[in-house]
């Protein structure tokens, strides 16, 4: 590993954790945010749903920036639309506290700021496993994309825990904190731009293994959008990558589903704002030790095919247990399968993610990346709404723990878990790379006989 790697990555690192945490904010304290804007809580979702609305066109913009001027370039704008980002929903909050503009122009402010976040999303998420390949060599990469990919679940960690602790309600009945949480994302985003323009280096010296080297080999500054769509279209025609793409899409769907709607789908069970956080909070905080396991499993043994679909069937059998678990009065049964099921879902991001590179090998990782999270999102959008409905309909505890939302979170587990046993696609990176080592080690006896 060269000398810069490690500021590298922690560079890279903090911006993707701030990132999801800006993603999340909302979802914790989702009817105290309506309170604030004057707005029903269905509008305050749109806080997160925009994300998912702007993550296609977010990847293209990543794919076509980082073509024409690099990693450097893509991730100093990245952060650069956060902070700016970040900015805007301050100035909306703070200008409803003073009371120098109505409610909803504020709320249109900060979901304009929300969404300028947002739209640059996909070039931290995306660019896990690129950054993995470019400074990291084969016996530490599957562990660089499980550390990257925790900057998610750590970063929604964040979102979750912190929110609730700000932002609450006073004996008046008013809002306040609010200007507060926007503040301290705004200020740790331009934080994360100033160390990016000062540390963030566009590769290292040399390639760190030799499929980065094969791959890397063509100048990136002449790829064309032709190029990208040809790639994109050859992975959409490749079957095993279809039921990549499928299954994870669907999976990262009821991911965001699930966190975006949190304060609602537990309290029907009759928990509070500050229930919600902590169970999302411990969700995410496990997901990062099932993160960490992956990627050393990954790293170990190479095995992806039956990783990916050992992780399916375990994640299944943890969703039954959050069912089966969440009720009034079980706080601590269910906050443990909560933590149960982001072990084993959140595992599943850095393992689709290296699989994903294996079957598509030697095409361009955050293509492969930005199509996997780009289904996910599309998916959510329509969920996160349809999840709603079903909750609304069932919003009263009567002892039944198959209610109209948990049946369709089986059906939608059903969908992604049965595809995803007949996966059966290639490990063509890490064939490359044991071809070309052996071949170095013959050259090498050859020139010493």
């Amino acid at each position: 590993t060269h000398t810069h790697t490690h500021t590298h990555t922690h560079t890279h690192t903090h911006t993707h954790t701030h990132t999801a945490m800006m993603w999340i904010t909302y979802a914790p304290i989702s009817d105290l945010v309506a309170e604030f804007y004057g707005v029903p809580q269905s509008v305050v979702n749109l806080f997160s749903v925009s994300w998912s609305i702007l993550y296609l066109p977010g990847s293209a913009l990543h794919t076509y920036v980082m073509a024409k001027r690099g990693v450097r370039q893509v991730v100093l704008l990245g952060i650069a639309g956060t902070a700016l980002g970040g900015v805007l929903r301050t100035l909306g909050s703070l200008l409803v506290d003073a009371g120098t503009i109505g409610t909803l122009p504020g709320y249109l402010m900060t979901l304009l700021g929300q969404a300028l976040a947002g739209l640059v999303q996909p070039i931290f998420v995306n660019g896990s496993a690129m950054i993995a390949a470019i400074w990291f060599g084969v016996e530490e990469r599957d562990l660089a994309t499980a550390a990257s990919s925790f900057c998610s679940p750590l970063g929604s960690a964040l979102g979750q825990f912190i929110p609730p602790m700000l932002v609450s309600e006073n004996d008046d009945g008013d809002v306040e904190g609010m200007t507060l949480l926007h503040a301290v994302q705004a200020g740790i985003a331009l934080v994360g731009f100033v160390a990016v323009l000062v540390a963030f280096a566009e590769a290292p010296p040399t390639p760190p293994s030799r499929s980065t080297e094969l791959r890397h080999r063509e100048d990136r500054g002449t790829m064309a959008a032709t190029d990208v769509l040809r790639t994109a279209w050859g992975m959409l025609r490749d079957q095993q990558f279809q039921i990549l793409l499928w299954s994870f899409g669907v999976g990262l769907c009821m991911f965001n589903s699930l966190m975006t709607l949190i304060n609602e789908y537990t309290a029907v069970e009759g928990y509070s704002d500050n229930d919600a956080g902590i169970f999302g909070g411990i969700f995410l905080m496990m997901g990062l030790v099932g993160v960490i396991a992956a990627g050393v499993v990954m790293d170990a043994t190479h095995a992806y095919r039956a990783i990916f679909k050992t992780a399916f069937v375990l994640a299944i059998g943890s969703l039954l247990f959050l069912i089966v678990a969440l009720r009034p009065g079980q706080f601590a049964w269910s906050a443990v399968a909560f933590g149960a099921m982001g072990c084993v879902m959140l595992s599943l991001l850095p393992i689709a993610l290296e699989t994903a590179v294996e079957c598509t090998y030697p095409a361009s990782e955050e293509i492969s990346a930005g199509m996997l999270f780009s289904i996910g999102n599309i998916f959510t959008v329509g969920c996160v709404y349809f999840m709603e409905t079903l909750i609304k309909l069932h919003d009263d505890y009567d002892s039944t723990v198959f209610t109209p939302v948990n049946l369709a979170l089986l059906a939608f587990a059903g969908v992604a878990v049965l595809p995803a046993l007949f996966y059966s696609g290639p490990n063509r990176r890490y064939e490359a790379e044991q071809l070309a080592g052996g071949a170095a080690a013959a050259a090498d006896a050859e020139a010493g006989a």
